[in-house]
């Protein structure tokens, strides 16, 4: 073969290569041990964890709650409380039109700027 052909074939294998590795089930979320979280705890129940990812929201409905703790580590609180492992207290989490609570909510970041948390039940976050 020519150098052309050898170069044409190495350019064409390099470019299927990359296109293996494509997200094709949606949205990525933080790699494992990685992850940000957030858990709501009701007086008398365990928490309901969600994991935060990347995917945005557009339109969210009414506020459900504010992250008041860092953690749950010390907290014996009674009552609604919502904590994350690394998310600012004060942080609002809203829910989504048209979706149940406990499938996705989202978490605002900034003014106007939302992410989708979902659902894990009453699992401890990773």
């Amino acid at each position: 073969m020519n150098k052309k052909a050898v170069a044409a074939v190495l350019l064409f294998t390099a470019i299927l290569a990359g296109c293996g590795h494509a997200n094709l089930t949606g949205p990525r979320t933080a790699p494992p041990g990685g992850e940000e979280w957030i858990s709501h705890k009701m007086d008398g129940e365990s928490p309901f964890s969600y994991i935060v990812t990347t995917e945005e929201v557009t339109h969210v409905g009414k506020v459900i709650g504010r992250i008041e703790s860092k953690d749950s580590k010390g907290d014996n609180s009674k009552g609604d409380i919502w904590y994350s492992n690394d998310l600012p207290v004060n942080t609002a989490i809203f829910s989504i039109p048209g979706v149940n609570i406990n499938r996705e909510v989202a978490v605002q970041l900034k003014n106007m700027e939302y992410v989708k948390a979902t659902g894990l039940g009453h699992n401890q976050p990773p």
